[in-house]
């Protein structure tokens, strides 16, 4: 599912997910799922909404 997220995001940003704006991306997303967070919607919205 974290996967998944990851993937669409980085699409949408147009990195290759290895970079500098990925790994933030998939650290925020695994910090969310760790607080509990574990609805693959909520996290995709809480990741999209988030500015860099």
């Amino acid at each position: 599912m974290i996967r998944g997220i990851l993937k669409e995001y980085s699409a949408l940003l147009r990195c290759d997910g290895q970079g500098h704006l990925a790994e933030d991306a998939a650290r925020h997303l695994v910090n969310l799922y760790q607080s509990g967070i574990n609805d693959g919607d909520e996290l995709r919205r809480l990741l999209f909404a988030r500015r860099y």
